[in-house]
């Protein structure tokens, strides 16, 4: 199993021994405690002096530089019900933003008459999407784990 926080992923942190949280500039994203969180209300002790160092966080950097840890292509999509699972991946995209800060959907891009590429920041949450929709519309479901990244890529055919 691959490293994910190592040097080389979006998603290391470079340690400083002065900043006691880190802001994101693009997103507002606060990092304490080893985790990210929406914002700095939630912060336990705010009242406190704190040594806050503002950078990019991993999801805009992936954003900025066009990389993305999870990729889903839907196949043979009905032309009745293309609108319908366009709205379903970009709903679920919102759904894991709100419960993650860095779960983002990067790119929901229709790419072919019936075909539709979505790429995100996480693929634990692409594994979840190409779950439900197998669920919801009977569709064959192809996972592809790369071995030379960490990216996950997954095909959906509708019948």
């Amino acid at each position: 199993m691959a490293n994910f926080f190592n040097k080389n992923t979006p998603f290391h942190i470079e340690k400083s021994a002065k900043a006691d949280i880190l802001l994101c500039k693009e997103c507002n994203a606060a990092y304490w405690y080893k985790a990210w969180h929406h914002s700095l209300d939630d912060h336990p002790n705010l009242e406190e002096d704190r040594n806050v160092k503002m950078v990019i966080c991993p999801a805009c950097k992936m954003q900025d530089e066009g990389k993305y840890l999870g990729e889903l292509i839907l196949e043979n999509i009905p032309s009745d019900r293309n609108e319908e699972i366009k709205n379903l991946v970009a709903n679920f995209g919102d759904i894991s933003f709100k419960n993650d800060p860095m779960a983002r959907m990067i790119t929901i891009d229709e790419i072919a008459r019936g075909m539709i590429r979505a790429t995100v920041t996480q693929g634990q949450m692409i594994s979840q999407l190409a779950k439900k929709i197998k669920k919801v519309y009977k569709s064959k479901v192809n996972f592809i784990h790369s071995k030379r990244d960490a990216i996950i890529r997954i095909r959906i055919v509708f019948p």
